[in-house]
This record gives C-alpha cells, sequence and structure tokens, in this order.
C-alpha cells in the first residue's frame, strides 16, 4: 500500500485512534516517534486498552505520558504474570496427570510472538486439549477449585476460580465454522518452553491459520488481533509462508488467511511474505472486505463480543460455492446442547435434526438466519461510537 493511501485512511480516525495507530506502526523502537498531542487523553487511554495494545503504547513513550497512563500500565503488567502463574501452575497439574494441553492464545502466544508476557494483555486462559481428554480435564479444573459457568457446549466449556477465567476447548471453533486441520495440528505442534514448563504450542503454520480464523470470527474487532497476525506472519520463512498457502488452499482456508493478511497489511503497513503477496494480487476481490474490516476496527472503543452474524462472515470467504452450501449445512448437526435440551424436555434423541432449526432460529432470531443462508455480499456495520 502506497503512503499516500495509508494518509487518506488515517485521515478518517479520530486524532485519538490515529494517535494510536501512528504509534504502533513504528516496529522499530529507534524509529522516530510522531507528535503526541490527542485532544483526549483518557479516550486514547480507554481506546488502547479496549483493544488491548496499552503495553506496546506505552512503551513507546517511557516517562513521556500522564501518571495515569502508568499507573494502568502497572496494573495490566501484574494481570499478565499473575495469569502467567495460574497457567504456570495448570500446566504442571496436567502435566502430573498426563494430560496433553496446549494453550491458545494468552501468556505463551505473548512469550513466543512479543518476547514478553507482559506486552499483550489476555483477560483469560484458552487452553486445548484432545477430545478423548476433555471429560478428565473438567475433572482436573474443578478437583482445583475451579467452577464450571455453564454447560459444554459443541467445542469449549468455561470455568472461573477467583476472578480467573478458564476456556477449555477440545475444538477451536463451532462445527459450523470453516474446519481447521485440528488432528494435522496437533502432530505438528512444537513444543516451546514456557517459564521452566514444556508446554506444545501450534506450529508457525498453524498459528497463523488459527489466529486468521479467530481474528475474522470476531470482525478484528480488537487491533492486538490485527497485530497477533502481522507477527506471527512476518515471522515466516519463505518454506513456511509458501507451506501456509498450500495448507490452506487444501483446507479450503486461503480466503480467509488473505483477508487476515490483507487486513494486516492495511492497517500496519507490512510486508508480507512474497508467496501471500503475490497470492493477494491474484485475487484483487480481497481488498475491498479487508478494507471494510481494517477500517471499522479503530471507529471506537473495542467490542470484541462475537456478532450472530460472524457465520456470513466465514461463508462469504469460502472458496467456492459448494463450500459454502456444505458450511451452511454444518448448522443443521444437532450439537451436545441439542441433545441435553431434547433429554430436558424428555424428546428422544431421534427428533434432534427436526429440532435443530428451531432452536437455531429462537436462539438467533430469523433475520440472521436469512442473512446466513441467502447473503450475497459482507456488510460491514459501523460500530456504535462517535467520530470525529
Amino acid at each position: 500500500m502506497n503512503s499516500t493511501v495509508l494518509h487518506d485512511r488515517k485521515s478518517t480516525l479520530t486524532p485519538e485512534a490515529a494517535c494510536l495507530l501512528a504509534t504502533l506502526r513504528q516496529s522499530d523502537l529507534a524509529s522516530p516517534i510522531p507528535s503526541l498531542e490527542p485532544p483526549d487523553w483518557n479516550e486514547l487511554l480507554a481506546l488502547a486498552e479496549s483493544h488491548g495494545v496499552l503495553p506496546l503504547f506505552y512503551k513507546r513513550f517511557p516517562g513521556q505520558l500522564p501518571p495515569l497512563y502508568a499507573k494502568h500500565y502497572r496494573e495490566s503488567w501484574a494481570n499478565s504474570h499473575s495469569l502467567s502463574r495460574e497457567l504456570e501452575a495448570i500446566l504442571g497439574l496436567f502435566a502430573r496427570s498426563g494430560v496433553e494441553i496446549l494453550p491458545l492464545k494468552g501468556p505463551v502466544l505473548a512469550q513466543l510472538l512479543y518476547g514478553d508476557v507482559a506486552l499483550r494483555p489476555s483477560d483469560d486462559l484458552d487452553l486445548l486439549v484432545r477430545p478423548e481428554d476433555f471429560p478428565r480435564a473438567e475433572a482436573l479444573l474443578i478437583e482445583a477449585g475451579f467452577e464450571p459457568t455453564g454447560f459444554a457446549d459443541d467445542y469449549h466449556r468455561d470455568f472461573h476460580r477467583n476472578g480467573v477465567f478458564v476456556e477449555l476447548h477440545f475444538g477451536i471453533a463451532s462445527p459450523s465454522a470453516p474446519q481447521f486441520d485440528l488432528s494435522g495440528a496437533w502432530k505438528r505442534a512444537r513444543t516451546v518452553d514456557f517459564r521452566g514448563h514444556s508446554v506444545r504450542f501450534f506450529s508457525p503454520v498453524d498459528s497463523v491459520l488459527y489466529l486468521a480464523l479467530h481474528g475474522l470470527k470476531h470482525r478484528f474487532a480488537r487491533l492486538i488481533w490485527v497485530i497477533d497476525v502481522g507477527y506471527a506472519v512476518r515471522a515466516l520463512d519463505r518454506t513456511e509462508a509458501s507451506r501456509l498457502l498450500e495448507h490452506a488452499s487444501a483446507r479450503q482456508l486461503r480466503n480467509i488467511l488473505l483477508t487476515s493478511c490483507e487486513i494486516a497489511r492495511l492497517t500496519f503497513a507490512i510486508e508480507l511474505p512474497p508467496a501471500i503477496a503475490q497470492a493477494l494480487r491474484s485475487q484483487p476481490e480481497i481488498g475491498a472486505p479487508s478494507a471494510a474490516i481494517a477500517d471499522a476496527i479503530l471507529e471506537s472503543i473495542a467490542d470484541p463480543t462475537t456478532s450472530v452474524d460472524s457465520a456470513g462472515y466465514y461463508l462469504q470467504l469460502a472458496d467456492n460455492r459448494g463450500r459454502r452450501w456444505k458450511q451452511r449445512l454444518q448448522f443443521f448437526i444437532p450439537t451436545h446442547q441439542d441433545y441435553e435440551w431434547l433429554a430436558q424436555h424428555r424428546i428422544h434423541r431421534r427428533c434432534a435434526p427436526l429440532v435443530r432449526p428451531f432452536r437455531l432460529l429462537a436462539k438467533y432470531g430469523p433475520a440472521p438466519a436469512f442473512r446466513t443462508l441467502f447473503a450475497r455480499y459482507i456488510k460491514i456495520r459501523k460500530k456504535p461510537g462517535r467520530s470525529r
């Protein structure tokens, strides 16, 4: 992207958002620091915190920010290290019990991509176990004092203890989402050191695909998720980048990967690996939806709540019409929650395929269901909030 286009896009942001983005675009700490004169320091702080980038922003201006920034940075630093200690304890617990665990995002991702657990804040711990280990993993967390906050759905269950939240996964997303090669990812997972603990983590190729799927699931509502993709892609060597593109194409995830990479490029002007850059040039239709998502990210305080229409984004990015319809049909496969509902209401299990569509309508409403089944274009709705 040329500098003129970057300038035009930046000019549509609020002064606080423009300041935040200009700062974060400086990947080299020796680079010139942008002018720092936002009209509203409190709004800038709220924006940086909501998008998970306060530590990265704060590090660019040591001793130059109002005292309130130092206070919030110290709180973020303390929370990151507290969450890391919780993760250490869980890793030890699972290792002693022989249950293999793979952290998703969180402190391990922060250490690998950012070099410091405090530079990428996390609100909870997302932990992946193999499906056959899920019952044992649940029992271990409960024995450790974690309480479930509800029933397991079709890919994870939430737990909490003393303000610490854990999402225990046996899948990375609902079966109705694009299918990540989870069994293959387990085989390709690398072993990394996290504070003296040996822990499995996705390979560089699988990490990028996972971060792309996660970011688009939430429409990249937080800027830190764009930075995650940018850092992960930039860390690939040429061989890994080519393998990533081949793997994404084989799994019908090519458009999702390219859209995520384009969003990172548009937002931070990063230089993509040649193979991915060439793939984007060969698919110019990726540009418009990517730009729409990128333009919406910093319009206001981040709202990372998953939209009920997120499935529509996945569908529009499917590589072909047959894949889109196959993915639509995934919504009608009964889930564990459907069978629990049937048991609660004393309805025979064989009725699950008939009941499933009505449960989806009750959960999401007719309008999102119609858009998911028949939408033709990705539509980005502006987030609530003022703009100047």
